[in-house]
């Protein structure tokens, strides 16, 4: 019965998983930001984009949840 119980939770938790909305755009086009309750609060997608030394990576920020610039060094 256990081992039954196992599988049902890992087919559960893979179905949940691939039903999740992507968090990057694949399409090329710049995520649209989502409007947080009153004001001018947004809130970006938690993806992120990986500088040109290959060693530091960048999110969104601001009101149109563009890349915040690489660092330069």
């Amino acid at each position: 019965m256990k081992l039954g119980l196992n599988r049902l939770v890992i087919i559960i938790s893979l179905t949940l998983a691939g039903c999740q909305a992507p968090t990057s755009s694949d399409s090329g086009q710049s995520p649209l930001p989502t409007p947080k309750g009153k004001g001018d609060m947004t809130i970006c997608p938690m993806d992120a984009r990986i500088c040109p030394d290959r060693r530091t990576s960048v999110g969104r920020t601001g009101p149109n949840c563009e890349f915040a610039a690489c660092p330069r060094g």
